[in-house]
């Protein structure tokens, strides 16, 4: 775990890369003392990292049947949901997530399942519970304003977005190059609200 937290911590791609190989390596040989669905978690966490979603799937799926511990399996199985959603499988994602959340991530990731899923009910309702469990991630707002532009409420997008990207650098950069809001761009409004974001 100090050897994942560092790795992540660390922008020197070299770097990265040997700690998550110690952790590996680390991990691998607690894994040959004892089966154990927290070694294979921990596994597939690197294995995301490292971008093996297919890896990251299988150790994931093999610790959620080895324990009956609802709060791992919780943890567990929306990792598995987020790999759902970058599979393409979003109605599985969907079923990941039916557990009750409340990490504004998860919440977002349930939101953004039921979304793609084409379930904007759903989607709206875990957007807005992310954004009640934590304002300043911001992911909330965003999924808000993407569900305002798949229901063609344009304004609202566009007040989504600015609560979006008023907190989060990560989440302006996006709102800059996100195909999904080319519909909005030409609106002086979208260009009103990323440069007061340039001005905070």
């Amino acid at each position: 775990m100090v050897r994942m937290k560092e790795a992540q911590q660390t922008l020197d791609f070299d770097t990265k890369e040997k700690l998550w190989d110690e952790a590996t390596w680390l991990l691998n040989q607690a894994a040959r003392l004892e089966t154990s669905p927290y070694i294979l978690h921990n596994q597939g966490q690197i294995l995301i990292f490292q971008g093996n979603y297919w890896g990251a799937y299988q150790k994931l799926s093999n610790a959620s049947v080895l324990t009956k511990n609802d709060d791992f399996l919780k943890a567990n199985e929306s990792l598995r949901g987020a790999l759902d959603i970058i599979r393409g499988d979003y109605r599985l994602a969907t079923l990941r997530f039916e557990s009750s959340y409340s990490d504004a991530k998860d919440l977002f990731n349930k939101g953004l399942a039921s979304f793609l899923a084409r379930d904007y009910a759903s989607a709206s309702l875990a957007f807005e519970e992310s954004v009640i469990a934590q304002r300043e991630y911001g992911y909330g707002f965003y999924g808000l304003a993407m569900i305002a532009i798949a229901t063609g409420q344009n304004e609202i997008a566009i007040i989504q977005l600015q609560k979006a990207v008023a907190v989060s650098e990560n989440l302006y950069q996006k709102a800059l190059t996100d195909p999904f809001f080319e519909e909005i761009r030409s609106e002086p409004e979208y260009f009103e609200l990323l440069k007061r974001r340039e001005e905070i």
